[in-house]
């Protein structure tokens, strides 16, 4: 578990190194997202989840270290949020609530982090303090999306409380996104916390624990929704882009959760779980200058935010 200051070596490779994870992270999630517009989402997510399983098994392999109980443990329960957390996006993206989900999630997955490291004892000065109080309304910011999806007709013979069945609808739908959106916050922010635990003798076995729990994880759901069958046709029958895009995305999220835990051994978990948390800046850059989709006014003052935000974290 990480402890050292910043302002020393350590303190300068663990803020790079969560910078690194959160590109990786975005890039990822860039890629699958466009993946999943030709091929069902519980499909990419789960050729993902077996690259970026096989990938973290490699590294674990090849990286010195032990593979002990507590290593397994403490990337079992990450992997099991990492899972868990995916679903429930996923199931807040798909009712089309994506401006409520994914800004609740992404700052509920930061402030846990940064609560559990400043319960625990961490104490970063006060310039990177002012770092990440910035950086975390930056990110909420930065995940924000435009209007929510227009909401379904409501038919007139239905009966509603308060009188107004398309109201009712619209305030149900706003509390189950909410409500995705925290868990898919917990889910992610166990993440970080779960990954931080780990021994620093245990290697990279703690990232394939964490990668092979959730591959379970989304494989249960996988079966539940489309059937393992039915993801194997999707993927075999679909264009070879969509398999290639994913295969890209499993290396990334590997190569993100690779360079989170190194981090996390580095420097402290409120600083190194907020600057990974920033990794929806690297899907908002990426749909720009690749699908030339304009970032909304929101997301540019979360970036400007977030630039400002590193730089504190890195002067302190």
């Amino acid at each position: 578990m990480g402890s050292a200051g910043h302002g020393t070596i350590r303190g300068v490779l663990a803020i790079i190194l969560g910078l690194v994870s959160a590109a990786a992270y975005g890039a990822s999630d860039f890629v699958a997202g466009l993946s999943a517009r030709f091929v069902h989402y519980a499909a990419i997510a789960l050729l993902t989840q077996i690259v970026a399983a096989t990938a973290s098994l490699v590294i674990a392999f090849i990286a010195p270290g032990t593979s002990d109980l507590s290593a397994w443990a403490w990337g079992a329960l990450s992997g099991l949020g990492s899972g868990l957390g995916t679903i429930a996006l996923y199931r807040g993206l798909a009712t089309g609530q994506m401006n409520v989900v994914a800004p609740i999630s992404a700052a509920v997955a930061a402030v846990i982090p940064v609560a559990v490291g400043l319960a625990s004892g961490e104490r970063p000065s006060l310039v990177v303090l002012g770092g990440i109080a910035v950086l975390l309304p930056a990110i909420a910011l930065i995940s924000t999306t435009g209007p929510a999806d227009p909401e379904p007709p409501t038919p007139a013979a239905e009966p509603t409380p308060g009188g107004s069945g398309e109201v009712a609808v619209r305030v149900r739908r706003l509390r189950a996104g909410a409500l995705d959106g925290v868990l898919a916050g917990i889910g992610f922010g166990a993440l970080f916390v779960a990954l931080s635990q780990a021994s620093d003798t245990s290697g990279m076995w703690p990232s394939a624990a964490g990668q092979l729990a959730a591959l379970l994880t989304i494989a249960v759901y996988a079966a539940l929704t489309i059937g393992l069958a039915g993801a194997v046709s999707m993927l075999r029958d679909s264009a070879r882009g969509p398999r290639l895009g994913a295969i890209a995305a499993g290396v990334g999220s590997a190569v993100a959760i690779v360079a989170y835990l190194i981090a996390s051994r580095h420097g402290f978990l409120v600083v190194v779980s907020v600057l990974t948390s920033l990794y929806p800046a690297g899907t908002v850059l990426l749909a720009r200058l690749v699908l030339h989709e304009r970032a909304s006014r929101l997301q540019g003052a979360g970036l400007a935010l977030a630039a400002c935000g590193v730089a504190l974290v890195a002067a302190g």
